[in-house]
């Protein structure tokens, strides 16, 4: 539409506006008859014309409602202010319109708008779960090299041991009286039977306790340590009906009374033990005098001290009850 008549809420027409422009007054009066009893006027106006190849569309509706249509009069003569409100609303919004390629535009872009941040949203979330992960390496790296760290220290603390041992024992080992291993942080002192015990003995002799001497003087500034002494014999049987019955007899018995010589000269009792394994773990063949030989000895191991079982400490001066005879 492109010129519309004026026009007034009561549905008449006014012949004093031009065509072109439309006038609406609320209550049903002119603005001559502001002053005639009735409420104040309230005046509306708005230009039908086509902008763009649109129309406001609640103008245009308005427009070409038929005039009786716009007769909102109450009984008592006064139109109320809820529709007076509504009117001029749509009045306004209706200039507001736009046409369905604007508003698909719209919806295009922010179609678009919503994909981009949900792109956003799972690109974030993927950084997130890569920071995570990284983070989670660089702990374990972290764990990883403390416990290298952890090692290092106590293989380089196993080392000065024995290289400590070992100086103490530098005169038996060029001697040949005694031999030092270390395998996988164990270190074992071995000596010969002859060195420490007469054939079919197990009594110390003067040369064993002189090397004893020497080991448990080593052994006394040693920490965290569990002294187990083994026994170990060839495979020839033990002769005669002496003291032992045999090799199994006589590798246990030269086990304790070397556990017990080492506890007098001062190794606290609590980390020795004593063990006999007779012909059964040989060194050497025993079918030559020095494969023989090898295989009768007395081994000293150093291990760590939680291989020793939990005990309880026993109040000084009390003895153990007695069990009753079986």
């Amino acid at each position: 539409m492109g010129t519309g008549a004026a026009v007034d809420v009561l549905g008449r027409a006014d012949p004093r506006r031009s065509p072109g422009r439309g006038r609406v007054r609320a209550g049903g009066q002119s603005q001559g008859d502001r002053g005639s009893g009735g409420g104040p006027a309230l005046t509306l106006r708005g230009r039908s014309r086509v902008v763009d190849g649109k129309v406001p569309g609640t103008l245009v509706s308005l427009l070409e409602i038929p005039c009786e249509c716009f007769d909102f009069r109450p009984k008592g003569g006064r139109m109320s202010k809820r529709v007076i409100g509504a009117l001029g609303m749509a009045l306004l919004l209706g200039a507001c319109g736009v046409s369905k390629d604007e508003f698909a535009a719209a919806q295009r872009d922010a179609a678009n708008a919503k994909k981009q941040y949900q792109d956003e949203q799972q690109k974030t979330a993927a950084l997130e779960k890569k920071v995570a992960d990284l983070q989670a390496q660089n702990e374990a790296l972290t764990k990883s090299t403390t416990q290298l760290t952890e090692e290092k220290g106590q293989l380089e603390a196993k080392s000065k041991q024995y290289e400590e041992l070992a100086g103490s024992l530098k005169q038996q080992i060029e001697s040949g009286q005694v031999e030092i291993s270390e395998l996988r942080g164990k270190m074992t002192v071995k000596l010969k039977d002859r060195v420490v015990f007469s054939s079919g003995s197990a009594a110390i002799n003067k040369q064993g306790k002189e090397a004893l001497d020497a080991v448990a003087k080593a052994f006394q500034g040693l920490q965290g340590k569990t002294v187990i002494v083994a026994g170990y014999t060839d495979n020839v049987p033990v002769a005669g009906k002496g003291a032992f019955k045999d090799n199994w007899d006589l590798s246990t018995a030269r086990a304790v009374s070397v556990v017990r010589y080492l506890q007098a000269q001062g190794v606290e009792p609590r980390t020795l033990g004593a063990a006999g394994f007779s012909e059964h773990r040989p060194l050497a063949p025993n079918n030559t005098a020095d494969g023989r030989s090898q295989n009768r000895r007395i081994e000293i191991a150093l291990t760590a001290a939680d291989y020793t079982p939990p005990t309880v400490d026993m109040p000084t001066g009390q003895q153990p009850a007695a069990e009753p005879a079986r």
